[in-house]
């Protein structure tokens, strides 16, 4: 490590005879910071690390490297090609691969790969338990939703308007088996890990499975008890779309936009 006192500091003093002002005071000392120098801090550095922590080093020759590192009888020499060495401190190229049609966002973080997914207001038919444990058939215009995956976890928000705003609102999604916080309950089935490859299947997957009476409270102005009477009753009178004033918005402190949501995932 460089100590503070292997580091000049270079100082230059200011004649005080010539900056001397009319109250008789004199200019204060200017101090001059020195440049860093990167090459100065590596040398220093590999002078001063233990050799004990030293794994390995390469050797530049011309139009070969070679690779020297401990082994358990010595000393180990491995030739490295210069394509070896390019694509050693290159950027590795990424495809998404084909993104869906509905797709706002995609990218990778320490925690998987991630991707949003916007759809417009719709009908959707969704197979729905009521109270008495019965299994309906619905057919139900839904706001704007915005899902969203990463890693093995999935959300889904609603937002209002037709089409996709990053600094809109998020409001609870009215629906079933979502949590507070927007994550997806599946119950018991095995989402695969997210990828802009299986994205539509999670999607699909979340349709097909029943809705039933896990978090359907704070989802609904006019029901907040259980979201499923609203459903039932668009259902019934056939509605073309969803109320915009029954929505709720997101309770969350950080994440009330889709750019908050990025930033959480980035």
């Amino acid at each position: 490590m460089i100590q503070a006192s292997e580091i000049p500091i270079a100082t230059s003093e200011v004649g005080t005879e010539n900056l001397t002002n009319t109250t008789g005071s004199t200019a204060p000392t200017v101090l001059q910071l020195p440049q860093l120098s990167v090459m100065a801090i590596a040398r220093t550095i590999a002078h001063t690390v233990p050799e004990d922590e030293i794994l390995g080093h390469l050797l530049v020759l011309r139009g070969q490297y070679i690779f020297v590192s401990k082994a358990q009888d010595g000393v180990e020499y491995k030739p490295i090609s210069p394509e070896a060495v390019a694509a050693a401190f290159s950027t590795p190229a990424i495809d998404s691969g084909w993104l869906s049609n509905h797709t706002v966002r995609w990218g990778k973080s320490k925690n998987g790969e991630w991707i949003l997914l916007y759809l417009p207001p719709q009908k959707y038919n969704i197979l729905l338990q009521n109270v008495n444990n019965q299994s309906l058939q619905l057919a139900v215009p839904l706001p704007a939703l915005l899902f969203v995956g990463i890693g093995r976890t999935y959300y889904i928000w609603a937002m209002k308007g037709s089409s996709f705003d990053p600094a809109g609102n998020l409001y609870a999604a009215p629906l079933p088996n979502v949590m507070g916080e927007g994550s997806i309950c599946f119950g018991n089935n095995l989402v695969p890990q997210c990828s802009s490859q299986n994205i539509t299947e999670i999607w699909d997957l979340f349709w097909s499975s029943p809705f039933n009476s896990d978090a359907v409270s704070h989802k609904s102005t006019q029901f907040p008890e259980d979201i499923r009477n609203q459903l039932m009753l668009l259902h019934d009178k056939k509605a073309k779309r969803y109320p915009a004033s029954d929505l709720v918005l997101h309770p969350s402190w950080n994440k009330k936009t889709p750019n908050d949501i990025i930033q959480s995932l980035l």
